[in-house]
């Protein structure tokens, strides 16, 4: 469940083709209370997660490897 303005939020989808650039913004979330964060590199990984899960967030950390952000948004 998504709050905005206290509270904890919903899951998040976070993809990005850099270690630092996933692990920057997880910690990032995880201080503004998003508990259930998921990461991958591509954007083919993204696409099966979604198919198989819903999440309140997508964060694209562009350019991707597989694909460009816009093509996946």
């Amino acid at each position: 469940m998504l709050r905005i303005g206290g509270g904890v939020m919903g899951s998040v989808l976070i993809v990005s083709s850099h270690e630092k650039g996933k692990d920057f913004l997880s910690e990032f979330l995880r201080a503004h209370d998003f508990s259930e964060i998921t990461a991958v590199k591509s954007s083919s990984e993204a696409r099966r997660l979604l198919n198989q899960k819903e999440f309140e967030l997508v964060v694209i950390n562009a350019p991707l490897r597989d694909e460009s952000g816009e093509q996946l948004s």
